[in-house]
């Protein structure tokens, strides 16, 4: 059934599912597929701040750090506090090994006083 569902999300026309497709593809070491799918996704619904959390996870899986940067970025900047979000760019720096970017990452996120 998920290989189904995936070979199904994969095509390259209309608007995709989208449920689970990150986690499926991810198990299924096919990612690399998805970011096509991905980012159909974003522009079925650009206003979806997890379909740019889907974009930023399925790149980040994928190796592509800098587009998994630029995904959660559009996205937080439609909701600044999303957690996946917020993973999903500071796993990217980390996966990227900009560790002194990560550290800024984390002190932007801490509240002030």
């Amino acid at each position: 059934m998920a290989v189904n569902f995936l070979d199904r999300a994969s095509q390259p026309d209309g608007c995709p599912p989208s449920a689970w497709v990150l986690e499926i593809a991810g198990i299924a070491g096919r990612s690399s597929e998805f970011l096509a799918y991905a980012q159909r996704l974003t522009l079925c619904d650009p206003l979806n701040p997890q379909y740019w959390a889907t974009l930023a996870g399925i790149a980040r899986d994928s190796g592509d750090y800098e587009l998994a940067l630029a995904a959660a970025g559009s996205g937080l900047a439609l909701d600044s506090r999303n957690p996946r979000l917020e993973s999903e760019a500071g796993l990217a720096l980390l996966d990227a090994d900009r560790h002194a970017e990560f550290d800024d990452f984390l002190a932007d996120m801490r509240p002030t006083e």
